[in-house]
């Protein structure tokens, strides 16, 4: 049972101010630090003008923030995204494309594990652009870059691209874990893209990655 002063206060809650910060935050891009902190300063000015204390802190993160992505491939142009840790290759990198099945997953609790198909995986790998099914999760990037791929293309189910991260580092890479930092770039795509591609790769043909990353230390506001 509630009190008297706990219904009075229950009842004098209104959607009207978390609503007004829903509709603003859907008017811009919230990928960047910068729209990180335009957010925050939002934040911090309505919980002031309703008389809560704020504290504003600022802490310097290292990010990786995936740009843009695209995979080139004879006359054709795929769109694709990167995953956040990918390397850059803005200027594209080229190699034969080399398409390496994999097993769907068999549910949720295994969706990003690499179960791949046939033998001989590290002579093939080497030197190619790998295409397999899945996300391009850290398992998929980094047990292509150890068999030798100068790239990744990560076939997505369906329609739908889907962003994600490929470093198989927990937070900011120290001396320790920094050999495990991604080396090669890796871009996603979806199905009917991924199956013209994997026709290519049949034919012999090779294609060219094209990925745009931002890396570095952000001071990043955080409410």
């Amino acid at each position: 049972m509630m009190t008297e002063a706990e219904r009075r206060i229950l009842d004098s809650v209104t959607m009207n101010e978390p609503w007004g910060l829903v509709e603003s935050f859907a008017t811009f891009k919230r990928e960047h630090p910068r729209d990180v902190d335009r957010g925050m300063e939002e934040v911090a000015k309505r919980l002031t003008r309703h008389g809560v204390p704020v504290t504003v802190h600022t802490p310097s993160l290292y990010l990786s923030l995936p740009c843009a992505a695209r995979v080139v491939a004879g006359d054709r142009s795929f769109r694709a995204k990167p995953p956040a840790y990918a390397a850059d290759a803005r200027e594209g990198g080229t190699a034969p494309l080399v398409y390496l099945g994999a097993n769907a997953a068999d549910d949720i609790d295994d969706i990003f594990d690499l179960k791949l198909d046939g033998a001989g995986l590290a002579e093939r790998a080497k030197g190619a652009i790998v295409l397999s099914e899945g996300y391009a999760s850290p398992v998929m990037v980094r047990q292509f870059e150890e068999l030798g791929a100068v790239g990744v293309i990560a076939i997505n189910p369906g329609v739908d691209i889907h962003w994600g991260i490929c470093t198989t580092i927990w937070g900011v890479p120290d001396l320790d874990d920094l050999p495990r930092k991604p080396k090669i770039p890796a871009a996603a795509g979806n199905k009917p893209d991924g199956e013209a591609l994997i026709e290519r790769a049949r034919a012999g043909g090779d294609a060219t990655i094209f990925t745009e990353m931002e890396e570095g230390w952000f001071d990043s506001k955080l409410v």
